[in-house]
């Protein structure tokens, strides 16, 4: 098992194997790291943006200069922010979502609809049975849209129903069409010649 130890910035206590080393040798946590590498990268164009003022011949490279330093405050602020408000650690254990029981969270597995499941749960779970249960019928909204074609989908989509009932009523729509105009529009034209 991989030793822990905490980081120097946030002081949380991570696996050692996920920790990188500051520039001045601290360790830091992977989010701690990204928000040092993110002020280290402001800190660059800033003194990129400097430099090129400097050296350059431009008044362009002076505006630039004032507009990198105006921006690098506030990107300082966000980047803080945005680790301060990083989501907080993951409980090591879960309840399952069925039976209740507590399991450690490596050992469960996810629900179609994201809820944790424990091993003995998950053996009896029937994945074809959840999803029919969360998209809906198909042939259910075929049967919407090929008896009351544009009505069907409208009324399909009115009352909000699930996603292949929704698929289903567009389906069975188009299918409607396309045999009216294949066979019953030119039947029709038929007989009307024949009057």
């Amino acid at each position: 098992m991989s030793a822990t130890v905490v980081c120097a910035q946030c002081r949380s206590v991570v696996p050692q194997s996920e920790t990188t080393f500051s520039n001045q040798g601290a360790l830091l946590c992977n989010r701690c790291s990204n928000v040092y590498s993110a002020h280290m990268a402001v800190e660059r164009a800033r003194d990129a943006a400097a430099e090129q003022a400097a050296f350059g011949r431009s008044v362009l490279d002076v505006v630039n200069l004032v507009r990198v330093e105006s921006q690098a405050g506030d990107l300082h602020s966000q980047i803080a922010a945005a680790g301060h408000s990083a989501p907080a650690p993951v409980a090591a254990t879960v309840a399952c979502a069925r039976c209740r029981t507590v399991v450690p969270r490596q050992t469960t597995t996810l629900s179609l609809e994201g809820e944790s499941l424990c091993p003995s749960c998950n053996a009896t779970y029937d994945a074809a049975a959840e999803r029919k249960r969360i998209e809906g019928s198909l042939f259910i909204g075929f049967l919407f849209g090929f008896f009351f074609s544009v009505a069907g989908i409208v009324i399909v989509y009115a009352l909000n129903r699930k996603p292949a009932e929704k698929k289903g009523a567009v389906v069975g729509a188009g299918i409607a069409f396309v045999l009216f105009y294949v066979f019953v529009l030119p039947f029709l034209r038929v007989s009307s010649h024949h009057y």
